[in-house]
C-alpha cells in the first residue's frame, strides 16, 4: 500500500509539472506570435509598393502568460 507522504509528493510533482507545462504552452504561443509578426511585415514589404513604416510596423502580438494563454 502506498503511504500518505509518497501520494503528497507525487501530487505536489504533478502540480510542477502542470505549472511548467502552462509556461511551455504560453512560449511557445509568445514565439509563434512574434514569428507571424515578422513574416506579415516581409509580406508588406512584398505586395505593397513602398509602404510607409507606419504600415510595415503595425503587426504585433501580445506575449502570453501563465494565466491569459492568448497572443
Amino acid at each position: 500500500m502506498a503511504s500518505t507522504k509518497f501520494v503528497r509528493d507525487l501530487s505536489k510533482a504533478f502540480e510542477k509539472i502542470k505549472k511548467e507545462e502552462r509556461w511551455a504552452i504560453a512560449d511557445t504561443l509568445t514565439a509563434v506570435g512574434k514569428e507571424a509578426v515578422a513574416e506579415l511585415q516581409k509580406e508588406v514589404q512584398r505586395v505593397f509598393d513602398r509602404p510607409s513604416p507606419f504600415i510595415i510596423k503595425g503587426f504585433y502580438s501580445t506575449r502570453a502568460t501563465e494565466r491569459r494563454l492568448r497572443i
